[in-house]
C-alpha cells in the first residue's frame, strides 16, 4: 500500500497525532477517492461565478436541521 491516496492519508492522519493500520487506512482510502471524485465532478459544474469547496461536517446530517 504505497499509492497516493494512502500516503495522503497517512499524512494528514499523522498532523492530528493519528496513526493507523494499512487495513484502515485501505478503508479510509476508498472513502478519500470516492469523495475526490465527486468533489470533481462539483469543480466542473459551469457555475459562472459561485466558488464550490468541500465541507467536512462530522456527526448525522439530521442534526444539522
Amino acid at each position: 500500500m504505497k499509492s497516493t491516496e494512502a500516503s495522503t492519508i497517512r499524512e494528514a492522519l499523522k498532523r492530528v497525532g493519528i496513526e493507523l493500520a494499512s487495513d484502515r487506512i485501505d478503508e479510509l482510502k476508498e472513502i478519500y477517492v470516492q469523495y475526490l471524485s465527486q468533489l470533481e465532478d462539483m469543480h466542473n459544474l459551469d457555475l459562472d461565478t459561485s466558488e464550490v469547496t468541500g465541507v467536512f461536517l462530522p456527526g448525522p446530517i439530521s442534526e444539522l436541521k
